[in-house]
């Protein structure tokens, strides 16, 4: 059975962890653009990067989107003095990958925390409250 809208699950694998800690201080001195409510990376190292660490995170990010094949990642930041919404398409599953936390901040998905470590799923339109970076990986 597929995971439900803000189902969590921690993805407890210490290599892992550094990889994330090693993205995240990549994404501190990358190069984000104004998107709206958020901002979205376009430092040209990115998706190689992210490519590095990706690939160990398959079984956790098909684990929530029943097996489709996902097909796009966006790297996006909210900062602390926002909040952004996203919507997604019917029959649209994301996962959303804390990568860094913004110092003396508690970001939320719709008021659930999020966390370095863990994957969140989600179904339908959702909101991120600030501060940090991840990636939202999409079908």
């Amino acid at each position: 059975m597929p995971p439900q809208h803000l189902d969590q699950v921690l993805v407890d694998d210490p290599k892992l962890a550094e990889g994330l800690t090693a993205f995240g201080e990549f994404l501190r001195t990358s190069y984000f653009y104004p998107s709206g409510s958020y901002e979205k990376c376009e430092d040209s190292r990115a998706p190689n990067a992210w490519a590095t660490i990706s690939k160990k995170f398959d079984p956790f990010i098909k684990r929530g989107m029943d097996e489709k094949n996902y097909k796009y990642f966006s790297i996006i930041r909210v900062t602390a003095t926002s909040s952004a919404y996203f919507e997604l398409a019917d029959e649209e599953i994301a996962a959303i990958i804390p990568v860094r936390v913004i110092p003396g901040t508690t970001p939320q998905v719709s008021w659930k925390p999020l966390v370095p470590g863990y994957v969140t799923y989600v179904n339908r339109d959702f909101q991120v409250s600030a501060a940090l970076d991840f990636v939202l990986v999409t079908t």
